[in-house]
Parts: structure tokens; sequence; C-alpha cells
């Protein structure tokens, strides 16, 4: 059975894995190193890294204040998603996700990291 554009779905899949294994391949490969770090952390680059991610996580925190202000003005006060906010709000309040959602995972993983200097 063909798709739409005229190639059938085996065939994509044999076009295709070559470069899903490569771009899974560079993927761990810059993965490695950082699962590297995680096992054998140091002080300084742990504090750094705690300092960045931290920052980041107040940033976005500020961005998304910001995105609901006029919300907040509104009297609204729980309200979720960004379909309800003006275009420039929607965008400090995808912004503002970008931010902190990473950070937290970081943080998240340097708290497990930090098991290893007690």
């Amino acid at each position: 059975m063909k798709s739409r554009n005229g190639i059938s779905p085996d065939m994509a899949a044999l076009l295709f894995s070559p470069i899903i294994i490569l771009a899974v391949s560079l993927l761990m490969g810059l993965a490695v190193p950082i699962i590297t770090w995680f096992r054998h952390p140091t002080g300084v680059a742990w504090l750094w890294t705690l300092g960045i991610a931290t920052g980041t996580s107040i940033l976005g925190t500020i961005l998304l204040f910001l995105a609901k202000l006029p919300q907040y003005r509104a009297g609204i006060f729980l309200r979720f998603g960004s379909q309800h906010l003006p275009p420039r709000q929607q965008r400090l309040y995808r912004l503002s996700f970008w931010l902190i959602v990473p950070s937290v995972v970081v943080l998240l993983a340097l708290l497990s990291a930090s098991q290893r200097f007690q």
C-alpha cells in the first residue's frame, strides 16, 4: 500500500533507519559524558551547575509571572494553559516552561548526585 507521497512504509523504514541510527548515536555520544559526570561529580562543577539551574528556574518563574500578569490583574488566579492569553504572553508562557522544566530535571539529577559528596 502506497502512502500519499508515493513511498511505501517499508521503503520509508529502509531509507530512514540509517538516519535514525545516526541520530541516536550522536545523542548517545553527547549523553555519555553527562552520565559520566553524574557518576563522578566534582564539587566545583556541581556548584556551578546548581547555580545555573537555580538561576534558570528563577528566571523561568519570573517569566511565567509576567506572562500570567494580565490574568492576575483581572482577578483570575487559577487557570491552566496559554490559549486564553494574548500572543505576546503566550510566547512568554512557552518560554518560561522551556526554562523551568529542564532546570527542574537538572536540579533533581543534582539532588541524586549529591549523595556522592556525603
